[in-house]
């Protein structure tokens, strides 16, 4: 029997040797390689980083938490809660695309208004998991549904500026449009969108 694998909302014991891989693909920024070469290095390295943040689901069946992005001007909060739902479909990013595939029914996510806004403004469920896209078959579509909005915006100069943040993955891959969120990191979310600034 295949063992299904998920990426947990916090990272545990793996996140140093992500962190070293990271770092050191970073390096490679200074090098001149070609668009093709780059694009394999980029696609293997996220693998990688897949690989050092799975844990198996028969062992943990903790609810993992993630982060995804969309332009408000496009579709922002207030047109999941009229739809409902939504396909989350279009993400061309391969780090994203081995998210959306970890993710499980249940999991819950941050919507994150970028662009304009720039903050955490609700909370969505994962209702069903990863399948083809049906735009192109070689990426991955997941569909959420509104849960809740956040009593307030929780904007991302205030997460820049919290300590207790500061290794979210929204500030370190800023560019990444679906990441995964730790437990403690989602649990401080919530905790200022509570509070008036």
């Amino acid at each position: 029997m295949v063992t299904q694998t998920r990426v947990q909302g916090a990272f545990g014991e793996s996140c140093d040797s992500r962190d070293g891989i990271w770092n050191s693909f970073n390096s490679f920024s200074f090098l001149k390689l070609s668009t093709a070469v780059a694009a394999r290095l980029v696609g293997s390295f996220a693998r990688l980083v897949g690989a050092l943040t799975v844990t198996s689901r028969r062992e943990t069946d903790l609810l993992a938490y993630w982060l995804m992005k969309s332009e408000p001007e496009s579709y922002g909060w207030a047109d999941l809660v009229r739809d409902g739902g939504t396909e989350w479909d279009g993400v061309r990013n391969n780090a994203a695309r081995l998210h959306l595939r970890a993710m499980k029914t249940g999991d819950e996510a941050f919507l994150y208004h970028s662009m304009s806004d720039k903050a955490v403004v609700g909370i969505m469920r994962i209702a069903r998991e990863g399948q083809p896209d049906p735009k192109d078959s070689n990426w991955v579509s997941v569909r959420v549904e509104p849960l809740r909005a956040l009593p307030r915006p929780v904007t991302l100069a205030e997460i820049k500026a919290e300590p207790k943040l500061a290794e979210m993955e929204l500030i370190r891959q800023s560019r990444l449009s679906v990441a995964p969120v730790r437990a403690e990191e989602w649990k401080k979310i919530l905790e200022m969108s509570k509070k008036s600034r």
